[in-house]
């Protein structure tokens, strides 16, 4: 019998904006490779060498929603002084959840040695759909990494829940427009965040709220 992999790439842009506008152009239509994204998160390191979420592929009632192995990465990339900062717990969970001591040191590494300014897309796709999206984010991206993840590794990854992160209600409106799955919360109005600052990376809040799309990699 064929063990099934499902594919997770992270890309890292010279640009703070590229990410972010490459998920937002998956969402408005303008790449067939939107049909193949089951999660992803577009996530920036500000001037201060913070990391923060600045768009997802799936927007809730409080936020910016992913699931269990998107919510995985970025707590990886975020390393241990995120996790144990003022309101870091949620981000030390997640790093909690990784296994894998080379993979989590290498998401810390990358984490680690991004430069200011730069930004970062993690997508978790359907089998099958990794070339398909690596040819949409080589042209512009410094990098791809790829990964073919176990099933029984996404289970583990899911098992400790969805993650939102929460909205500031300052009036402005988020990176993107509406979510790309046509869900029940799909073009919703949430409270949303500045575009140019995103959500801190802390700010992680775990969530009952599920993915519209059904996938072995919802949770």
């Amino acid at each position: 019998m064929i063990a099934h992999t499902t594919p997770l790439l992270i890309a890292v842009f010279p640009q703070q904006e590229a990410a972010g506008e490459l998920l937002m152009a998956c969402k408005d239509g303008g790449s067939a490779v939107a049909a193949g994204i089951v999660d992803a998160a577009a996530l920036v390191k500000d001037d201060v060498a913070r990391l923060r979420v600045t768009d997802t592929r799936h927007r809730g009632r409080r936020g910016l929603v992913v699931g269990g192995v998107v919510a995985t990465v970025i707590g990886g990339l975020a390393g241990p002084v995120v996790a144990t900062a003022a309101g870091g717990r949620v981000v030390g969970g997640l790093r909690g959840r990784l296994r894998s001591a080379p993979l989590k040191f290498e998401l810390l590494a990358l984490g680690d040695e991004l430069p200011e300014g730069s930004s970062l897309l993690v997508a978790v796709v359907e089998p099958g759909w990794a070339d398909e999206l690596r040819g949409l984010l080589d042209p512009t991206a410094l990098f791809v990494l790829t990964y073919e993840l176990r099933q029984a590794v996404v289970d583990e990854l899911n098992r400790g829940g969805n993650v939102t992160f929460p909205c500031s209600a300052n009036g402005a409106r988020p990176a993107g427009g509406g979510d790309l799955s046509g869900g029940a919360d799909a073009g919703r109005a949430v409270v949303p965040v500045q575009e140019d600052v995103g959500v801190a990376v802390s700010a992680a809040r775990l969530t009952d709220e599920l993915l519209p799309r059904r996938s072995p990699c919802d949770a």
